[in-house]
C-alpha cells in the first residue's frame, strides 16, 4: 500500500490532521468529462480583460445547484487567475438567469470570485462566510486558513499540472469543517485522471 511505501520511505506521505470534531475529510467524488480541457486566453494579464469562450460540464452544473439546494455554501476552485472572473460571470449569469426553477431562491446566490491579486479578497472572504448560501470561484489562494459552514467543494480542471497532491487534499479539506456538517461534498472535475488525483484519493482512503 501507499503507507507502506512512505514506511519505506519510497514516496513521501501527505499527513492530514485528525479534526476536532472526529469526522475524516470527505473523499473527493471524480466526474471526468474528456471536453473539460483548459481554455485558451486572450494572453493579457488583466484580469478584467482576460476572454474566453467554454461551456462547463454538465455534471459541475447538476452537483452546483444540488449543494445550493440544499443550503451550502460551494467553494470552486479553478487553476489560473484569469479563470476566476470568467467562471464566476458564467456561474452568476446562469443562477439568474439560466435554467432554475422559479421559487427555488438560486438567483439569490452571492456569487464571488477571489484571487491573490485582488485587492478587495479579505472583504469578499468575510462575506462568502457570512452569506448563507454563496459560491466562491478562487483559485489556490484559499485552499486553507478558512473554516466556513456547511461548506461543499468543487475544483475545475482538477487534472491541471498546477495541482499535486497536497494542492488537491488542501481544496479538499475545505469541505466539511464544521461539527454541524462534517461529511461535506468534494468534486474533481477533470479532463483525465492524474497521478496526483489517484494519489490524493487513495491517500485520504487509508488515512482515513
Amino acid at each position: 500500500t501507499m503507507l507502506k511505501a512512505a514506511q519505506r520511505g519510497t514516496i513521501h506521505l501527505i499527513t492530514v490532521p485528525v479534526r476536532h470534531h472526529g469526522y475524516p475529510v470527505p473523499v473527493p467524488e471524480v466526474i471526468l468529462d474528456r471536453r473539460h480541457l483548459l481554455p485558451s486566453c486572450s494572453g493579457k494579464r488583466d484580469v478584467s480583460e482576460a476572454k474566453t469562450t467554454f461551456t462547463l460540464p454538465k455534471g459541475f452544473w447538476v452537483k452546483l445547484y444540488d449543494s445550493l439546494l440544499e443550503g451550502n455554501r460551494v467553494f470552486i476552485f479553478v487553476p489560473r487567475v484569469w479563470l476566476v472572473s470568467v467562471v464566476e460571470k458564467a456561474v452568476s449569469d446562469q443562477l439568474k438567469g439560466g435554467e432554475v426553477k422559479e421559487g427555488d431562491g438560486l438567483s439569490r446566490v452571492v456569487v464571488l470570485g477571489i484571487h491573490s491579486r485582488d485587492p478587495k479578497r479579505d472583504e469578499k472572504r468575510l462575506t462568502f462566510e457570512r452569506k448563507t448560501q454563496a459560491v466562491v470561484v478562487t483559485t489556490s489562494v484559499l485552499e486553507r486558513g478558512i473554516t466556513v459552514p456547511r461548506a461543499d467543494v468543487i475544483v475545475l480542471y482538477a487534472h491541471d499540472p498546477l495541482y499535486d497532491a497536497r494542492t488537491l487534499m488542501q481544496m479538499a479539506g475545505r469541505s466539511g469543517r464544521a461539527a454541524s456538517y462534517p461529511q461535506g461534498k468534494v468534486y474533481f472535475i477533470a479532463g483525465a485522471t492524474t497521478q496526483a488525483i489517484q494519489w490524493t484519493i487513495e491517500n485520504l482512503e487509508e488515512i482515513n
